[in-house]
């Protein structure tokens, strides 16, 4: 079990007591103030949170426990345990009575004995068994009701429906395929998804580009990410190979030097689609300062342009700084949004942070938004929180250099599938329905123009 301990001081002392099922989410000691942002850096989120009061402190914030538990509610975390350890039980009690997935322990201790914390990490693990009960016990009765309503629907009329929507699905795969057809294969795209971390730029990046190859796009995708190296996790077989072959494990740094021999330098994932990454083991300092730079970046797209139909970058917002000079190559950057405010705010400032005025008011002119996460309960000022209405709230003014009307490229619905990718080492597209076609149609949007 994945676990975010929020302990400062104590973060040591706690690590003590951990059960062998317990996995501790952050290393380091880590504060209720500074959580929310380590949480937006993690690309697969925590099974529970256990968070300790600072006894011998007063940096502890009501408010910064109240922000940490109204992200949760808003990026679809409501349902993830907390245990919160306090010596105030009524103020505790007050500030979360509306987070059902609180509870509440007391230690009226001077020192917080081991006991406690055992029985902590212990109540963490049975809350989130209990979920895991609840969600097998939902899907067995969605599934039984479905199958009770399979027996049912028996008459002509029944069949009837049931035949015109296998039609009407037929028809949707086959007028995607159709709008596939009108893309030239001399085409080229260099497509660059973006956002902030935690938003879904991997997975994006991933089933784009697994459609694309599936689509008959001769494809590559370029891991940008050098400090996170997440599509080692999408794809075992090229991390396997980069612990076997050190050439393989430096692969993206050989690319950039050489990208007209990619051939070898890439790992072929199967016949049209590449991939070009760091293995988790390459540290070399002195590589990465030489060849991870816009001018090679530049020159590796240039080359590119000539071998592949799309190019898909992995670019999380925060790298984007480093390769400013380079950004001119991009046709199109998929910028991952979810429809919340909170997303939307942080996303607005990193770019700010990154760009100056003139470079982020380009990359507004150069980009679609990709819903990621999509929560269809989200709202806002009491409607439905639509791609439509994220794209006017992204450019009515709230940055004052992104200002241009965009477009959005999709959807692309919450769903824990998206966790279980990983597991299984196979995209979702394979695995869903649904998200093959959002995946299909984000991609005819991110090629338009391309024809």
């Amino acid at each position: 079990m994945r676990i975010l301990l929020i302990a400062g001081t104590m973060h040591d002392i706690t690590l003590c007591y951990r059960g062998e099922k317990a996995s501790i989410v952050n290393r380091e000691v880590l504060f209720l103030d500074n959580a929310l942002e380590f949480i937006e850096t993690l690309d697969m989120m925590p099974e529970g949170l256990l968070i300790i009061e600072q006894f011998f402190s007063n940096d502890f914030s009501d408010d910064n426990l109240i922000s940490l538990l109204e992200w949760m509610k808003d990026n679809n975390m409501r349902d993830v345990p907390v245990v919160f350890l306090t010596r105030d039980y009524y103020k505790a009690s007050g500030i979360i009575s509306e987070y059902p997935n609180v509870t509440i322990m007391v230690s009226d201790y001077v020192r917080i004995p081991a006991f406690l914390l055992k029985e902590a990490y212990e109540k963490l693990t049975v809350k989130a068994k209990e979920n895991l009960k609840e969600e097998k016990n939902l899907k067995e009765k969605i599934q039984k009701e479905e199958k009770d309503d399979a027996k049912k629907k028996k008459s002509i009329l029944d069949r009837f429906k049931l035949s015109f929507k296998k039609n009407q699905e037929s028809e949707e795969i086959n007028q995607l395929a159709k709008e596939f057809e009108k893309i030239s294969r001399s085409i080229n795209r260099v497509v660059a998804i973006t956002g902030r971390r935690v938003s879904g730029v991997t997975s994006s990046v991933v089933n784009i580009a697994v459609e694309a190859s599936k689509r008959g796009l001769n494809t590559i995708i370029v891991d940008m990410d050098i400090d996170y190296r997440s599509t080692n996790m999408y794809f075992s077989e090229f991390h396997e190979k980069t612990k076997r072959d050190e050439e393989m494990n430096a692969s993206l740094i050989r690319t950039l030097a050489k990208p007209q021999d990619y051939m070898i330098t890439a790992f072929n994932i199967k016949e049209n689609l590449w991939l070009t990454s760091l293995g988790y083991d390459f540290n070399d300092a002195r590589l990465i300062e030489q060849f991870y730079n816009s001018v090679k970046l530049s020159g590796m797209l240039s080359v590119f342009r000539n071998q592949f139909n799309l190019i898909i970058l992995d670019m999380p917002l925060d790298l984007l700084k480093n390769f400013k000079e380079a950004l001119i190559y991009v046709d199109v950057f998929g910028l991952c949004v979810s429809n919340n405010l909170h997303s939307i705010l942080s996303t607005l400032r990193n770019l700010e942070v990154v760009f100056d005025p003139g470079s982020l008011m380009h990359i507004n002119a150069k980009s679609k938004l990709l819903v990621t996460k999509y929560n269809n309960r989200s709202r806002f000022q009491g409607d439905i929180f639509t791609q439509d209405r994220i794209c006017q709230v992204m450019t009515s003014g709230l940055s004052k250099h992104f200002t241009y009307p965009i477009t959005s490229a999709g959807i692309i619905p919450f769903s824990q599938e998206f966790d279980l990718q990983i597991e299984r080492d196979i995209p979702i597209i394979y695995t869903a329905k649904d998200f093959e076609e959002a995946f299909g149609n984000i991609l005819l949007r991110l090629m338009e123009g391309a024809k």
